[in-house]
């Protein structure tokens, strides 16, 4: 079993690595409206034309907004948007989130009109399924307000779709109000023994002269390392029947390292007693 003990060591040296090195973790990116593929007007426009953004309405239009433009000044750079168009409508973005705890996400929002409050609704889920609320934001019309949420990402999503939808308008006309601009995000990712942890259960823990070991996937657990909390390997062999038999153990603290069919290696914390 040199190869598991192998594989073991790397794991114990980059217990966070990030398999997917594409995804750029810890770096704030910036969705802005900047890179469109018109100039210098404001307008509607189909979502086609806005990179990374789109729309739920039925005629696929967003409207856009250049700085200045009816004496509103942008948050960030020349454009922004305001929230419907023609029709009640979500205007989102999907971003890729394997190997991802959270979105610490950041967005400007302004109001439009003489007075009173604009107020959109933050939604995020996966893209198939009924996205979930987190949150209303409310601005006035003498300015931007920033706002700063953080989003949980449930295992295993790997697309995560971040949402905004007008709720109410200074104007009473949902298509009027609700400017946004300068949306950023930073992804933070998960640690890798944190994935690993959802994918096998193991029990009891505390035990007293054997142990369970359940995979959550396809994935099996078929080899294990008892090692002692000083660095000791204490035994090691193959899993049979999913269980691990520790007759014979004092009781206090191991540490036991699972190898799976897939070369994914997963060290647990164990407790036994008398």
């Amino acid at each position: 079993m040199n190869v598991f003990k192998f594989v073991l060591i790397f794991c114990l040296s980059m217990q966070c690595s990030i398999g997917n090195t594409q995804i750029q973790f810890g770096e704030e990116q910036v969705l802005s409206f900047e890179d469109l593929d018109f100039v210098e007007v404001t307008g509607f426009f189909k979502k086609d034309a806005i990179p990374n953004w789109s729309t739920t309405a039925t005629d696929e239009y967003i409207e856009v907004w250049m700085d200045g433009n009816g004496g509103v000044d942008a948050s960030d750079g020349i454009y922004f948007v305001e929230l419907n168009a023609n029709e009640n409508a979500a205007l989102f973005f999907d971003i890729d989130t394997r190997n991802t705890s959270s979105i610490e996400l950041a967005f400007d929002h302004r109001g439009r009109g003489e007075f009173g409050y604009d107020k959109l609704q933050l939604k995020t889920g996966g893209p198939d399924t009924d996205l979930e609320v987190l949150d209303n934001f409310t601005s006035s019309v003498d300015g931007w307000n920033t706002f700063q949420f953080e989003i949980e990402i449930p295992a295993n999503q790997a697309v995560t779709r971040i949402s905004f939808e007008a709720v109410e308008t200074a104007s009473c006309d949902p298509t009027i109000g609700n400017f946004l601009d300068n949306i950023r995000y930073t992804l933070i990712a998960a640690c890798a023994d944190d994935q690993k942890d959802s994918m096998f259960n193991m029990y009891p823990n505390p035990a007293v002269d054997l142990i369970q070991v359940e995979s959550r996937g396809k994935d099996l657990a078929y080899a294990y390392q008892l090692i002692s909390m000083d660095g000791k390997l204490l035994a090691e062999n193959r899993i049979e029947g999913r269980k691990i038999g520790i007759d014979g153990l004092e009781a206090g603290q191991y540490l036991i390292v699972l190898l799976s069919e897939s070369n994914t290696v997963l060290e647990k914390k164990l407790i036994t007693k008398l």
